[in-house]
């Protein structure tokens, strides 16, 4: 077996939400927001960085298994599978260990820190459309599991994932410096469960930051939002792009990460914009 290769990283949120996102060590925690905040990339960034941050044994391993997973294979494969094989095998040229395209998906991870010690981690990319693939999950011993468009997501299966977590390294091996699972979303309806555990619950244990929108409305306009992340990284005119044609509903949810209706008819008021009308009030 050849000698894995020393790798020198560093990982470069592009906001401050972001950022939070993707240093937070609460057992589960997702981030919301629009289209083309980097949710997805920072997604993979923070999964390389809990296997980097794992203690390692006595032999000098920091050992670790991941899931990344969708609700089916076809939109993991261009959306989460995509931005994990941009950072992996893009910006470090695949150095960090060898992908396998056979069914199921997996990227064995196996490179060397300027510390001395490996890293080793089973990484497996699994779509939850497949009976098989939930039945593989169900058994699986993991560290950490992302679950991307988390707001597609039933909560039975995100409990059922949830539960394999935590469960490698074995505590007798030293157990997981971190152990959970995270995500990335787009903004749900409102009465979703993560609408509930964000906004109203607030379950220990869940953690949710919200992106600011890539567009708000001025006079009754949609512009750019100038406070949106990863503005710098975005093709010019990438909102202004977007905005051209689309529905009011369509660009609330997706473009100006406002929660959407489910529900029969229309809104009593139309306008209501969260970021706009809505403010935090300390209970007397």
């Amino acid at each position: 077996m050849a000698k894995p290769r020393e790798v020198r990283m560093g990982f470069e949120p592009s906001g401050a939400v972001v950022s939070q996102y993707l240093h937070c060590k609460t057992r589960r925690h997702f981030i919301e927001g629009p289209l083309g905040s980097a949710k997805t990339f920072t997604s993979a960034m923070k999964a390389l960085k809990i296997c980097v941050e794992q203690e390692p044994g006595p032999d000098g391993v920091r050992r670790t298994t991941g899931l990344v997973t969708r609700t089916n294979m076809t939109d993991l494969e261009s959306s989460a599978m995509k931005d994990w094989l941009d950072l992996t095998e893009g910006k470090f040229g695949g150095a960090l260990g060898k992908f396998n395209w056979a069914s199921p998906r997996s990227h064995e991870i196996n490179f060397r820190l300027p510390d001395g010690t490996s890293v080793h981690s089973d990484i497996w990319f699994i779509g939850l459309d497949d009976p098989d693939g939930v039945i593989k999950v169900r058994g699986m011993p993991l560290t950490w599991a992302w679950l991307n468009e988390a707001k597609d997501f039933p909560f039975s299966l995100v409990k059922m994932v949830d539960g394999r977590c935590g469960r490698y390294p074995r505590m007798e091996d030293g157990g997981p410096t971190w152990h959970g699972m995270f995500g990335d979303t787009n903004m749900p309806h409102a009465g979703h469960w993560i609408y509930q555990f964000a906004e109203e619950e607030h379950p220990q244990g869940w953690e949710f930051f919200r992106q600011p929108g890539g567009v708000i409305k001025v006079d009754g306009k949609w512009v750019v939002n100038p406070l949106a992340e990863n503005l710098r990284f975005l093709p010019p005119g990438y909102y202004e792009e977007l905005l051209q044609g689309a529905q009011e509903d369509w660009i609330r949810v997706y473009l100006a990460a406002e929660y959407g209706f489910a529900m029969d008819g229309k809104p009593v008021f139309p306008e209501y914009v969260d970021s706009t009308h809505c403010r935090d009030v300390k209970a007397a």
